[in-house]
């Protein structure tokens, strides 16, 4: 976990749009559409860099690479109630595994005719404080870890004042707002008030008397921004980037 090197993330189930296909997926082609997904996870970027890949061709597309949003999504659970909360503040759920996780994907069951979604909107320099709130279409769909102690983690959270309950956390996350795909890296429970986080990674208080850290990926995959919520869900594509 918190490898700079190779960047690469998967927005590609049957729910979450990566913005290369405006038409909903038919019921007919749904085997097809799951094979092309799968072949696609699996085949290497030609060089570094941001591409998209559209159902059904099985050439990676190169597109210019962009700057992740700053703003923090923290974890339910972790004392933020805030609109950007991941998990709906009803809890995550986690995968438990024997070894290690390789590749993951996420989808809603059945997506209902006419849904729509509202959210915050943020802005530079102070990505912290919404600048638009209950705005239509505004939303991230995410993959994300359990909390982890890998060697980078560990590493990280040494120069913190609560290194001992320190925990790494890693989310994959769309942004239909900011139309991108980026990683963004989180350590929770870093310190105490007044705790300075790394260089490079910005605070996120959950409560009066801790400062999580949150950083993102350098570059993030464009995509297009939707208008309708039920489009989003109703399409299919992938996206990856490499560093």
């Amino acid at each position: 976990m918190f490898n700079r090197a190779y960047l690469s993330f998967i927005i590609a189930t049957s729910m979450l749009a990566a913005g290369v296909s405006l038409c909903p997926a038919q019921s007919g082609d749904q085997e097809a559409r799951t094979a092309w997904r799968d072949t696609m996870s699996r085949t290497p970027l030609p060089k570094k860099g941001c591409f998209r890949a559209s159902y059904p061709s099985t050439e990676w597309q190169e597109v210019q690479c962009t700057t992740p949003p700053s703003h923090p999504l923290p974890r339910t659970g972790e004392g933020n109630l805030s609109p950007d909360t991941v998990g709906n503040n009803s809890g995550d759920w986690t995968a438990q595994v024997p070894g290690l996780i390789s590749s993951a994907e996420g989808s809603f069951i059945s997506v209902t005719p006419g849904i729509t979604e509202m959210g915050n909107t943020y802005s530079p320099p102070n990505c912290a404080v919404p600048t638009g709130t209950n705005v239509a279409n505004a939303f991230t769909l995410q993959l994300n870890t359990n909390t982890f102690a890998s060697t980078a983690s560990k590493k990280l959270c040494s120069s913190g004042s609560t290194k001992s309950i320190c925990k790494g956390w890693q989310q994959f996350t769309f942004d239909n707002n900011a139309g991108q795909a980026y990683i963004q890296y989180w350590l929770e429970n870093y310190g105490t008030t007044g705790t300075a986080c790394p260089t490079n990674w910005y605070p996120s208080s959950s409560d009066s008397n801790e400062v999580d850290c949150y950083t993102n990926s350098e570059i993030g995959v464009g995509i297009p921004f939707s208008d309708s919520s039920e489009e989003i869900v109703g399409r299919l594509g992938l996206g990856q980037l490499a560093k």
